[in-house]
Order: structure tokens, then sequence, then C-alpha cells
């Protein structure tokens, strides 16, 4: 497994109550040091973790199409368990502001909505978000995750998970991630 370096990237996301075409600028430039790893492509998501079979990153909003394309391909799929949703949430606006939010969050520290990418980075085959981060004594946040429906039972959401979980403790300082499931959904069990 290797992890990017990605030190830069919260200095770097500006807050969206810029301008657009700041936005886009500090983003591009952003890309710039990720993309520009030699031997490595990549399309505009910025990656933050690779394991052996999957990549874990955050999408920019350029990308939105990506988050639709897995949210449509799994709507029946993940219903049983995620929250019921508002007719527009898979609209292109409300994506692309869900992405805008996920980058402020990395920015600040205070959630990751981390998507996970096949290895050409070209689909979205699941999300795993660690929210509510608390600092000081307590170091801890909160864990959701789900996978396309078409790449489920296959350790995928393992391995991503192993990958994820080892950036929070060594790389964040994190102590503690906090896990609930429906007892129902067994491969959550594990």
């Amino acid at each position: 497994m290797s992890i990017l370096i990605v030190d830069l990237i919260p200095d770097i996301i500006p807050d969206f109550n810029s301008s657009e075409d700041t936005l886009s600028a500090a983003l591009h430039f952003t890309l710039f040091f990720i993309l520009s790893r030699p031997g490595v492509s990549y399309r505009m998501a910025i990656i933050i973790i690779e394991t052996h079979r999957v990549n874990l990153g955050l999408l920019v909003p350029q990308e939105h199409g990506l988050m639709q394309r897995y949210l449509d391909l799994n709507a029946n799929h993940l219903a049983p368990w995620e929250p019921t949703r508002e007719p527009d949430y898979a609209s292109q606006h409300e994506i692309v502001m869900r992405i805008k939010n996920a980058l402020l969050a990395f920015k600040r520290q205070s959630a990751l909505h981390f998507v996970l990418f096949n290895k050409t980075n070209d689909e979205v085959i699941g999300v795993c978000n660690f929210s509510n981060i608390v600092r000081g004594a307590t170091q801890a946040c909160h864990l959701g995750y789900a996978i396309s429906v078409s790449h489920q039972g296959q350790g995928l959401m393992y391995d991503a998970l192993t990958g994820a979980i080892d950036y929070l403790f060594s790389r964040l300082k994190l102590h503690r991630i906090m896990a609930n499931y429906i007892p129902t959904n067994t491969r959550s069990e594990k």
C-alpha cells in the first residue's frame, strides 16, 4: 500500500466563498502536484491513498459525473441502508455542492469523505466517510461506508478501509474510529 503525500492540499484548497475562477485555479494547482508524479496518470480526482486494488481520494467538481453514475447504478442496492433521500440528491447541482463541501471538510480536517476508485480512476466503486472528527483528548471520528452492487463480496471495502484506517491513525493521529452497522447487513459485521 502507498499513501501519497497530500499535506499541502489542505492549505491549497480555498474556502468556497471565493470566486469559481479562484477555486478552479487553486484546484488545478493542487492537482498539478498530484498529477505530475513520474509514471502516474490520474484523472482529475485527488488520490490520497493507493492500495493494491483500489484508490481512495476526493473528487473535484468537474468529476461530478463519476459520482452521479455511482448513485444512479446503486440507488436500489443502497436504499435499505441509506437514509431517505430528497428527489434531487443525485442531481448535478447537489453532487457538486457535496464535492465542494467534502473538499472544504478535508481542508479543515473535520471530515474525510473518501471516494473509492477502481485502479484506473475512471469509476467510483464506493464511498468511505470519516465524519465528526474530534480533536483534543478524544482524537476520534465516526465511520460510514458503502460499495457498489457490482463490486460487493470481493473484499474491496476491506482493502480500502485497511488503507484509510492506517492513514487516520498514522498520519492524522486519531485514536478511535467508531462504526455502526445494521445487523441484517451480515457482510458489514466482519
